[in-house]
């Protein structure tokens, strides 16, 4: 209750806004968006269930899940506006239950936007539930059902090219809650605090910053890490294109985690980028200290960064990974069309794999790669707002036996 009335007082207390319009006006000049979000889920039999890390790609699954989102948003009324968004998830049953993903799988209803919002000159205010995408938080899209956060949030655009974010989150809002209730959230007994912070005042350079922090003393949500207790994160990155004719960029990143009850983690890339012909390059790579994983995003997306963009369902925060990726992404001229192919190869060391888990298990990255294809289709015309994606991807682990797991996932979805 304390947090929503310092909330309220932010809010009252930023001032007024001078282009008014009526209550009514305001109500039912609102803006009603929504979205059908389907997904197939198909993965093969592995024998590396046993003897390696399996937190994404879960295996020998089959299931599709289908979700209707409807949102509205009032127009501005002396600055304020209001938010309201509920998601509906179905289970399409077409696997046995002992083959659900989960994640694709939860059935349900829940209000995941619920939000006031104040609009003022170059600052914005958002006090409630609602969506936040940020390097070290981020609600994932990947499932028919979105998380979001019980949160304050303020956006300023006062510097010149610069755009800085503050957060005060108490609670994430799982996806699970439609199915389970309020009880499948993540209360926190501290909020969680941050800071981000984006700069291109020079040409060619892209700035970024987040530091968050939280005194939490339980759980932290639902990752394939498990951290208990208080931590700390920072990410700092720089991506520069090269003021020449030949299309050339390169970035590096540094991010780490402090952890009130274990051994901290560093975590650092690089990566370069070029086109030949109509075909974008990427290479990059990233590693992680020996002595502990890197926690990732507060959020159902612990490799929000994962840099390349194209490791979708292996991970490069473990302790002790290296981790070296290949990107494609062509142009065929097709209009709605983009495409990405990508590689990756993994090592991680003995003592890396000791620190990444727990007594009973660890995370053995060590040999495992991914080949992945990631089609996507935009519709137009009469058909406009749907949109088509299929992503698929061969992993080999790397061990004695059946090493290899394909995964497959079919989006089709309608954005109205």
């Amino acid at each position: 209750m304390r947090f929503k009335n310092i909330s309220l007082i932010t809010l009252i207390a930023f001032g007024t806004y001078a282009n008014a319009i009526t209550l009514q006006e305001a109500l039912v000049g609102g803006k009603t968006t929504g979205e059908i979000r389907s997904l197939t889920y198909y993965s093969s039999k592995t024998d590396a269930i046993n003897s390696k890390p399996l937190s994404a790609p879960l295996p020998e699954r089959e299931t599709s899940g289908i979700a209707l989102q409807l949102n509205y948003k009032t127009a501005d009324f002396y600055g304020f506006n209001a938010e309201v968004g509920f998601q509906a998830g179905h289970d399409l049953q077409i696997g046995s239950t002992s083959e659900t993903e989960p994640r694709v799988a939860v059935s349900g209803t829940n209000l995941y936007l619920m939000n006031l919002g104040y609009n003022r000159e170059s600052t914005s205010i958002k006090v409630g539930r609602q969506l936040i995408s940020t390097p070290l938080i981020a609600g994932s899209n990947v499932h028919p059902l979105r998380d979001s956060f019980q949160a304050i949030s303020i956006i300023n655009k006062d510097l010149p090219n610069t755009e800085v974010g503050l957060y005060a989150i108490n609670e994430w809002y799982q996806r699970y809650t439609a199915e389970s209730g309020n009880s499948a959230a993540t209360h926190f007994t501290s909020p969680v605090y941050s800071i981000h912070i984006k700069n291109d005042s020079i040409k060619g350079l892209a700035l970024e910053g987040q530091y968050m922090t939280t005194n939490h003393t339980g759980s932290n949500g639902d990752k394939p890490i498990s951290v208990n207790g208080g931590y700390s994160n920072y990410f700092a990155s720089f991506n520069y294109k090269l003021p020449i004719e030949f299309p050339l960029s390169f970035g590096a990143f540094k991010a780490g985690t402090s952890y009130d009850n274990a051994s901290d983690a560093n975590f650092y890339g690089v990566k370069i980028g070029t086109k030949i012909a109509n075909t974008v390059v990427k290479l990059a790579y990233t590693s992680v200290s020996d002595s502990n994983n890197f926690t990732g995003a507060l959020g159902h997306v612990p490799n929000y960064f994962k840099y390349n963009g194209g490791q979708m369902y292996t991970d490069n925060f473990y302790a002790g990974t290296d981790a070296t990726s290949i990107l494609l992404i062509p142009n065929f001229g097709v209009k709605g069309l983009k495409t990405l192919f990508s590689y990756s190869k993994y090592s991680q060391s003995d003592e890396g794999i000791v620190n990444s888990g727990s007594l009973t298990s660890t995370y053995n990255y060590d040999g495992v790669s991914e080949i992945q294809v990631d089609l996507r289709y935009s519709f137009d015309g009469s058909f406009k707002g749907l949109s088509t994606r299929l992503q698929t991807a061969l992993i080999d682990y790397d061990i004695p036996g059946d090493s290899k797991m394909y995964v497959t996932r079919l989006y089709l979805n309608y954005k109205f």
